[in-house]
């Protein structure tokens, strides 16, 4: 059993040059934890979701990759968080997008399955030349295996 009968049409695609705060107010509107970023053909270039728009959020120093520990000492309202959003608000998703592992039509739906019990709830699917055609998530996943259809 391939992947394509977990698939959907994702509600939300992005463009590189779409703006962060929109990309983030069309998510939040569909439900969708992430959306894939394509060209101008429906290619695949990335993902950018509501991970990524809340690492944005955060102080550049608990960005780095290095484990600070507890952030307890780090003491910011909620003006402050809402300022470094807006401070990217207007930049471009291309430039917060990341990689992810994306499936070809023909992927078993048990390796699907395995990837979104890892913890990648959002799976792009492309075909042979790279161009975006559909996604699996963990709720359209469980959806239709909790229906049997």
């Amino acid at each position: 059993m391939s992947c394509q009968l977990l698939m959907m049409e994702p509600p939300v695609r992005l463009k590189p040059t779409d703006p962060v705060a929109r990309a983030v107010g069309a998510l939040l509107a569909a439900g969708q934890p992430a959306a894939p970023v394509t060209d101008g053909t429906g290619r695949l270039l990335g993902v950018f979701g509501l991970k990524e728009a809340a690492a944005l959020v955060l102080p550049m120093a608990a960005r780095l990759g290095e484990d600070l520990g507890d952030l307890a000492y780090i003491h910011e309202s909620l003006a402050d968080l809402s300022a470094r959003f807006a401070a990217h608000a207007a930049e471009p998703v291309g430039d917060h997008m990341a990689e992810r592992p994306a499936l070809s039509p023909h992927t078993q739906a048990m390796e699907a399955l395995l990837l979104l019990e890892r913890g990648d709830g959002f799976l792009p699917v492309v075909d042979e030349a790279g161009v975006l055609v559909g996604v699996v998530t963990a709720a359209r996943a469980l959806a239709t295996v909790s229906e049997g259809r």
